[in-house]
């Protein structure tokens, strides 16, 4: 189970900014997430580019529980162009 809580903040009609905090719960069978709470952070820029429209992500991510040898930080910064 997963709690997201999302802000959005307007620059003007065309562009914002939003940022997304989560909480990943250990609630799944066989293997599935880390097995302990996971805390997220994502921060996101959208803007309308003439008939497009653009998404960048920066989103770390805080594992409860690492296999040795694994960072304790997950971490990717995806850049999205959806369909309007």
């Amino acid at each position: 189970m997963a709690v997201m809580l999302k802000q959005r903040f307007a620059v003007d009609d065309a562009r914002a900014f939003g940022l997304e905090a989560g909480v990943n719960f250990p609630t799944a069978k066989n293997e599935l997430g880390s097995g302990k709470t996971d805390y997220s952070l994502n921060g996101i820029y959208s803007a309308d580019l003439g008939r497009y429209h653009f998404d960048l992500n920066l989103l770390a991510t805080r594992l409860g529980r690492v296999e040795p040898g694994q960072s304790r930080w997950q971490t990717t910064w995806p850049v999205l162009f959806p369909d309007r």
